[in-house]
């Protein structure tokens, strides 16, 4: 009777961690390193890419990220590239889920901080799910030459893993990889199909980096449909305007799978509607191979605020993401060339940063900016080197002018005077 007794215990103390979400995520990471997340548990709804949002501190910032569902659980990644050391935030909102014997839907938080210091590689994608052969494409982000060695699967020293044979042994033989500063290199995978679906990782390491990179492989009787579609570009951030005015920015969604897709809604987040008209709202058909068109017309309000969220398509279960950042600037004045249709016709020129968060200078009335000229909330902002203007040649003649005229002067004077001495 006690041991029955106890052994009820012991599984009304286990239910808890049994049906409770996990929720795992690194406290800290390098500058550049790329961000993963893993999210475990019995959900009751699936998780969309749109219900996961980034703080810096309390203020929404955008990430390039991803979201997979691989055997009953949830991978992310993110890439870290250009944020700035500080503390951060990943928020996904109304997950539900199963706990015990009760239906929770509750907010996923977890903070995270990225530190001084560069990590030695990213990697991109973070995780892959394929029928067939893959690539993973790694960086070295470090400032001299960085050796990144490959390992397959979670096999015991001195063994194969499973997954490891499933490889060419061409691939699998090449286990280190050199890397120069700033080199970028593609890591192919040839993969056997077999008529099954299998799943394992793939672990890259350097001296100071390491990636554990999940696999999904689809057998030959579970190829998944091929129906998929993505907007370019996949982001739109920085997208800087006056306030009380009004812009357009234009996107193409992409079929990218191999049959026509038909009913797409569009979407923009909730926070962004009141600013963002859509058109169209909703495509009929996109055929294999062909793009649509998409004009966001863009009016801002009469104050300085920032918006951040994202332009959704969504068919049926399907869904493709571009991230979206407005910012509404006063006495915001675009380039000069700028047409008003795309931030990539201006290179990039407008922030919404000041001209020393941009590292730039304020050239004087009479100097000329050698280097990059942006556009920060507090004016017009050189990144490089103000430099004086040079005097033109008319100037240089009227200068020459007056030397010569002051030397004739002084010669017919002296003469005179010595004459009149004699």
């Amino acid at each position: 009777m006690k041991g029955k007794a106890l052994t009820s215990l012991f599984f009304i103390l286990l239910l808890p961690s049994i049906f409770a979400l996990g929720f795992e995520v690194n406290s800290e990471f390098q500058e550049g390193e790329t961000f993963f997340a893993k999210i475990s548990g019995t959900f009751i709804e699936p998780i969309a890419k749109e219900d996961i949002s980034f703080y810096r501190g309390h203020v929404e910032t955008t990430f390039v990220y991803d979201l997979m569902k691989i055997n009953e659980i949830y991978y992310i990644y993110a890439q870290l590239a250009e944020k700035q050391p500080e503390n951060y935030s990943i928020l996904i909102e109304g997950v539900k889920h199963q706990y015990i014997n009760q239906v929770i839907e509750e907010d996923l938080i977890a903070n995270f901080t990225i530190l001084e210091g560069k990590a030695d590689f990213t990697i991109n994608p973070g995780f892959v799910s394929a029928k067939d052969s893959f690539y993973l494409t790694i960086q070295n982000i470090q400032d001299s030459q960085i050796e990144v060695s490959k390992e397959f699967g979670q096999a015991e020293e001195g063994e194969s893993s499973f997954f490891e044979s499933l490889f060419g042994s061409e691939t699998v033989s090449e286990n280190t990889v050199s890397l120069f500063s700033g080199e970028i290199k593609e890591l192919f995978f040839e993969v056997e199909p077999e008529n099954y679906s299998y799943f394992d990782f793939v672990t890259l390491s350097s001296e100071n980096t390491q990636y554990e990179i999940p696999i999904y492989i689809f057998g030959k009787d579970l190829e998944p449909k091929e129906k998929s579609f993505e907007f370019r570009p996949g982001e739109m951030n920085n997208i800087t305007l006056a306030t009380g005015s009004e812009t357009r920015r234009i996107f193409y969604l992409e079929n990218t799978g191999e049959e026509k897709i038909e009913n797409i809604s569009l979407t923009v987040s909730d926070r962004l509607k009141p600013f963002i008209t859509i058109s169209p709202e909703n495509i009929s058909e996109l055929e294999f191979n062909s793009s649509e068109k998409i004009t966001l017309l863009i009016r801002s309000e009469n104050i300085s605020l920032d918006y951040v969220g994202q332009l959704t398509a969504k068919h049926e279960g399907l869904y493709a993401y571009a991230a979206l950042s407005l910012y509404f600037v006063e006495d915001y004045v675009p380039l000069d060339n700028f047409t008003g249709i795309n931030d990539s016709e201006d290179g990039g020129a407008a922030t919404s940063k000041t001209c020393a968060e941009i590292n730039g200078t304020f050239c004087g009335e009479e100097e000329t900016c050698s280097g990059k000229t942006m556009y920060p909330r507090d004016g017009i902002c050189c990144v490089g080197t103000c430099e004086g203007e040079e005097k033109g040649s008319a100037g240089s003649i009227i200068g020459w002018g007056l030397i010569i005229l002051i030397a004739g002067f002084l010669v017919w004077f002296f003469l005179t005077k010595y004459k009149k001495a004699k």
